[in-house]
């Protein structure tokens, strides 16, 4: 690996930290040594600058390109990978042409409303011979097949995250923008249950305590990224709080003894995860985890998604079970839960080494799954049907399956 690669980013999302951070060797994996020159190709100048300046990508390759549009053919054959984190509806349009001229491709997110573009993304690579790379952060599996039948089926699905506490955690400086709609919900709302940084629907009832809305909360969010609160809904007789944790989480946690909570997504530092901010007292350097468990209504997905099944990133646990947890009656109502479990390793990091050696050697390493590869591998689906059946717990983590 003595020759460095040139790399183009096409798009300067929060999902381009991820290896901007890393070829700069300011976080993570340091992939410094792996990279020469990279351009930054975006359609907000004040983004690619932001994005320029904090990874010392210089004012010269810094590319300001049309929404969906590629750079000039004199800046793509100098480089030798790319990684796409265009909105997903633009995935196939922009990636495509990548894949056409035999640029390997890592795509930060490869969704889209019908699943078709991935799909079809998938055919390309492979008629061409490239290799086409799914995130770790979205990444999507057919062991959802038989799970999304029995969340149908029941009507929910439920999200446990595990909770930092921290005492005396200063106020956040800034907000990353994410996924979101005013109206509610985003189409998307299977994708909630999966990862941070998408909408979902918080039923007050089940936490430790009471989620509750605070419109303060609210006001300081969306004076920082414009979102706006979207109201409340009901779904089987129960009030939800429709929260979009992409701009913040809009979301205040009340303890019984008084405690209040701000939650938030703290993507300035993945390895933290969900972050509480303790508005209240704690004892002296009191530090521990709480858990909350986040109700997400996916009755409006569509065929494509049970057809075809969405990954689930390495690090995930899923298991299923009745609503026993909080001792309440549910009437018998279902549930697939995933909890996170952070990775103690840098998954990203590895995962886009190995893909930058595949790469610049044309050869596959083991430690890398082509986008292919993840969409159809029925080991997992197998493992889910056991789970469900048996009522028993199944981990995805690499090739070990319990």
């Amino acid at each position: 690996m003595d020759k460095k690669m040139n790399g183009l980013m096409l798009g300067t999302g929060n999902f381009a930290n991820f290896p901007l951070q890393r070829f700069a060797g300011q976080w993570g994996k340091d992939l410094s040594d792996r990279v020469d020159k990279i351009w930054l190709a975006d359609p907000s100048q004040e983004a690619l600058d932001e994005k320029g300046e904090k990874f010392g990508v210089p004012p010269e390759r810094r590319i300001k390109i049309e929404q969906g549009q590629l750079p000039d053919k004199s800046i793509l054959e100098q480089v030798q990978f790319a990684f796409v984190g265009t909105p997903a509806t633009m995935h196939y349009e922009t990636t495509a042409p990548l894949i056409t001229r035999g640029i390997p491709v890592f795509l930060s997110k490869p969704i889209d409303a019908d699943y078709s573009n991935a799909l079809r993304l998938i055919e390309l690579a492979e008629t061409h011979g490239i290799p086409n790379v799914a995130g770790s952060q979205m990444l999507f599996h057919p062991a959802f097949l038989k799970a999304l039948e029995y969340i149908q089926e029941n009507g929910i699905a439920v999200r446990r995250a595990a909770i930092n506490w921290v005492k005396e955690r200063g106020p956040r400086e800034h907000v990353i923008p994410g996924i979101t709609t005013e109206e509610g919900p985003h189409p998307y709302s299977i994708l909630a249950v999966l990862m941070p940084g998408m909408p979902y629907r918080v039923n007050a009832a089940d936490a430790e305590g009471e989620i509750i809305i605070n419109p303060e909360n609210w006001k300081h969010a969306a004076d920082k990224t414009g979102t706006k609160y979207a109201g409340e809904t009901e779904f089987k007789g129960e009030k939800f709080f429709v929260a979009d944790i992409s701009k913040a989480s809009m979301a205040t946690l009340k303890y019984k003894d008084g405690r209040m909570a701000f939650v938030y997504n703290d993507f300035d530092n993945p390895r933290k995860g969900r972050v509480v901010e303790i508005v209240g007292e704690l004892p002296e350097g009191e530090r521990f985890q709480r858990s909350v468990t986040l109700y997400v209504d996916i009755t409006d997905l569509g065929k494509k998604y049970a057809e075809h099944g969405v990954h689930i990133r390495n690090g995930l646990r899923i298991w299923q079970g009745c609503l026993d947890e909080t001792k309440k009656d549910r009437s018998g109502l279902g549930r697939l839960v995933l909890d996170e479990a952070l990775p103690s390793a840098d998954e990203f990091g590895t995962q886009f080494a190995a893909f930058l050696d595949w790469a610049k050697t044309g050869q596959k390493p083991a430690a890398i799954s082509t986008f292919a590869d993840q969409m159809r591998s029925e080991k997992l689906v197998d493992a889910v049907n056991r789970s469900i059946a048996k009522d028993a717990e199944v981990r995805y983590n690499g090739e070990d399956y319990i």
